[in-house]
């Protein structure tokens, strides 16, 4: 589903609407924190949205729960406060190729000194979230995902894979633990604020591109939208219904735009 500028007013209005009295939902928030979230406003517009859904969720639903888990090469987990001074992290490679590994069990207390951390990471993003949603006791479990490209890293065993331009298993890894998080009832919901993963990303000529195969494998709601309208569109899907597939046009398959 794509959110244009015009259709804006038309979720305005429907914010208006109150979602007291719905089942208790666990949300976590999965921000791509990688170096191209610095362009076009997409890093601080995604911190606007989730303030402004932090705010709405206390207010319309209390008992509701919302995390925050940050992910670029690595994923963590980030308070409301951390978040005001959260920053993407810098690109400090300008090599065409990029093939790097990393062996974490050789490091001590989680030492990342070294380590370029502004690859993409969306399997340890997503492993990191489905443990945070592991209580059954809460039935509605989401995850948002938010983000503006394809996977360019992954674990194997303890050693990380950071790669440039993304190689096959950056992407059969994140399919992987979408496929995990689906068998567990939890919905990714995925807000793209690019057409990057509709351009050049398939393992190879004769595959679907990459996001075609991740929505399809989540089984989630796909939204392709400006980072301005960001706020909009995830307060909507939210007040929404979290268990409804939207529909424009007959297909929640992502359509190819800029």
């Amino acid at each position: 589903m794509r959110i244009s500028r015009k259709d804006a007013p038309r979720f305005y209005r429907i914010l208006k609407c109150s979602s007291r009295g719905s089942a208790k939902n666990a949300i976590v928030i999965l921000l791509d924190m990688s170096g191209s979230m610095y362009r076009y406003d997409r890093f601080y517009q995604s911190k606007k949205m989730i303030f402004a859904l932090d705010k709405y969720m206390k207010k319309e639903n209390p008992n509701d729960r919302l995390e925050i888990i940050g992910f670029g090469s690595l994923a963590r987990r980030y308070s409301l406060n951390e978040l005001f001074a959260l920053q993407p992290h810098p690109v400090i490679f300008s090599d065409p190729m990029i093939r790097l590994r990393v062996d974490l069990s050789k490091r001590a207390d989680k030492n990342t000194d070294g380590i370029p951390l502004y690859f993409t990471n969306l399997q340890r993003g997503l492993s990191l979230a489905r443990r945070l949603l592991s209580s059954k006791e809460t039935k509605n479990r989401q995850i948002f995902l938010i983000t503006d490209g394809v996977p360019t890293a992954h674990m194997e065993g303890s050693v990380l894979h950071l790669n440039f331009p993304p190689v096959k298993a950056d992407f059969e890894t994140s399919l992987q633990e979408a496929r995990y998080c689906r068998e567990e009832n939890i919905i990714i919901n995925t807000f793209l604020l690019s057409s990057e993963w509709w351009e050049n990303f398939s393992a190879d000529a004769s595959e679907k591109s990459f996001a075609a195969k991740f929505v399809k494998t989540t089984g989630g709601r796909f939204f392709q939208t400006h980072p301005y309208e960001l706020g909009v569109t995830v307060l909507y899907d939210y007040i929404s219904g979290q268990k409804k597939h939207i529909r424009w046009g007959g297909s929640t398959e992502p359509e190819k735009g800029d």
